[in-house]
């Protein structure tokens, strides 16, 4: 909790000039004082240099060898207990945030950021132990198509195997626990909305994930191997599902915005973008071999 009287000083590293001044203007509005850095390695400076600060508020996509991802595993190795939002037009892979961060996707409605702030703020050191378990939230934007062909092997850039399996399924929210090598995590999706979905992650090990694998009925795990698939200027994941799913393949692209006009590569065939015949349940009861 800050000290009566003391105004709460946030570092803001942001390379958009207007988008800076927007930040801090809403901030200084918001009680605080805002510390404005134009790129990550002034932001990483005044953290070194020991100046004082209270949160962190980065631009996630910023040019240079310091992004806000570099950056805020920096301060946390000297700050481990700093709050850090997130900010980013783009979707952002929750695993590479720092434990406990929050995120707010680009653009924002007016007073957003200054309540995120203050709610982060307001949160001692007793209360933010428990959040330093590792979870995020984001909005996630995606299409998805089936795939034609084998185009895409000759550009796929790695690939690694996941498991994963449906835990909850109610009211358009799913619950699943997915294993990545010796990474492992919840994810909770809400209800989709055209391409956008809520999306909240943390993670777990990886014997918690195995435990809660093996805990599920034959059928309801799924293992595939995910390819990178890089096209257009954005990457595509190809996932190739085995088992009982074998003869699978779908394409996704991830999103920067709900309207962001994508470059499809020849080897994408139908969009099946919200498609219920294409969620991994319907996949299970076999009903894409007549969709």
């Amino acid at each position: 909790m800050q000290s009566p009287g003391k105004r709460p000083v946030v570092v803001v590293a942001e390379d958009d000039p207007i988008a800076l001044r927007m930040v801090a203007a809403e901030l200084e509005a918001a009680g605080c004082q805002a510390v404005t850095c134009s790129d990550g390695i002034a932001a990483l400076e005044h953290v070194a240099f020991g100046e004082r600060l209270d949160a962190l508020v980065t631009d996630v996509h910023m040019p240079g060898s310091v992004d806000g991802l570099f950056l805020a595993t920096e301060v946390r190795a000297l700050r481990p207990d700093l709050p850090v939002v997130y900010l980013s037009g783009r979707s952002v892979e929750t695993r590479h945030m720092v434990p406990g961060s929050r995120f707010l996707g680009k653009p924002y409605g007016i007073g957003r950021l200054a309540d995120i702030v203050r709610s982060v703020l307001g949160a001692g050191a007793e209360e933010m132990e428990p959040v330093r378990a590792s979870w995020s939230f984001r909005l996630e934007a995606e299409r998805r198509f089936l795939v034609s062909g084998d185009g895409w092997l000759t550009a796929s850039a790695g690939c690694r195997r996941l498991s994963d399996g449906l835990i909850a399924n109610a009211a358009g929210m799913k619950v699943r626990v997915r294993k990545d090598g010796g990474e492992a995590w919840l994810t909770v999706k809400g209800p989709r909305a055209g391409v956008v979905r809520a999306e909240f992650e943390w993670e777990i090990t990886t014997p918690e994930a195995d435990s809660l694998l093996r805990s599920l009925q034959p059928g309801e795990r799924v293992e595939k191997v995910r390819h990178r698939v890089p096209h257009g200027g954005s990457v595509w994941t190809v996932d190739v599902f085995e088992g009982d799913l074998d003869g699978v393949v779908l394409a996704e692209v991830e999103l920067d915005r709900e309207d962001q006009e994508v470059d499809l590569p020849d080897w994408v065939g139908r969009e099946v973008t919200g498609d219920p015949r294409f969620s991994q349940a319907a996949l299970r009861a076999m009903e894409w071999k007549t969709a």
